[in-house]
């Protein structure tokens, strides 16, 4: 079974049954018809400040990460402490709404953007989020700028996992990672971001790395599962917070969090598209 094709079709047939109009590679004449309510301008401002013009193309997409990040976690945005318990950070009291799009500057020019971004007293919760990107092949390959000297400071801090860098493929431009479903090079970019964070300053039990993606079963399901173990443990050995979470087991958790007569618009919206 092409789990792949199969969630292609189902965000098809939602389109569909709500009389959506879509071109051939599934991708909506507007965002704000890919999204429960619309954008508001403060959201959209926060895509057009980063760096991944979502807006531009990708946020169109019925099957969008970044889309279905923001379609279940907007609704949420000044409720974050909902939102964390959703994510399973269940002892977590938030400060301040959720942000989308969150930019870290890695080195010069460089940036990395974050899906989402939760904070509480002390603690960032640094979210990554993941639809059907992860059922096809990834080159991860991490770039040499990102093993520079003058990123050092930075790699003080995560000498194992460095270690473990040094050991990997080379290539032409970088190390080449060894995994096949799990975006790695993205994630340790963003680790890299967040130890450069003013506001984190290099302290690793300041923040959490969450991983959000959309389960599938079969084989590619299975390894990628398999490899988020394996770079679980990679975290750990630096003592780097990282936790893995499905949208469904966060689907799961709004169904119960949330009284269904109070948010029965929302609740149906996800359920409906992604459940």
């Amino acid at each position: 079974m092409n789990y792949s094709k199969y969630l292609k079709l189902r965000q098809i047939q939602w389109a569909v049954r709500h009389s959506i109009s879509f071109d051939k590679n599934g991708s909506l004449a507007s965002y704000n018809e890919n999204i429960f309510g619309g954008l508001s301008h403060e959201i959209e401002e926060m895509f057009s400040r980063a760096n991944g013009n979502e807006l531009r193309g990708k946020m169109k997409s019925l099957h969008s990460s970044s889309a279905l990040c923001v379609n279940v976690f907007c609704y949420l945005r000044n409720d974050a402490g909902k939102a964390l318990k959703a994510l399973g950070m269940h002892d977590s009291v938030a400060v301040g709404p959720i942000t989308f799009e969150y930019k870290d500057k890695i080195i010069g020019k460089i940036y990395s953007n974050l899906d989402m971004m939760l904070e509480t007293s002390g603690h960032f919760y640094a979210v990554e989020s993941k639809f059907l990107e992860i059922y096809s092949s990834h080159s991860n390959l991490l770039k040499s700028r990102y093993l520079a000297a003058d990123m050092s400071d930075v790699w003080g801090g995560l000498p194992c996992i460095y270690e473990y860098l040094t050991c990997m493929e080379d290539r032409a431009d970088g190390k080449h990672l060894d995994y096949s479903r799990l975006d790695a090079a993205q994630l340790i970019k963003h680790l890299l971001g967040l130890m450069r964070n003013e506001k984190i300053g290099r302290k690793k039990s300041r923040f959490s790395l969450v991983y959000l993606y959309y389960d599938a079963p079969g084989d590619k399901g299975a390894v990628h599962r398999a490899e988020i173990a394996r770079f679980a443990e990679l975290m750990a050995s630096d003592r780097v917070n990282f936790k893995a979470v499905t949208y469904q087991d966060v689907m799961y958790n709004l169904n119960t969090i949330l009284d269904y007569n109070s948010h029965k618009e929302y609740l149906d919206y996800i359920n409906e598209r992604y459940m």
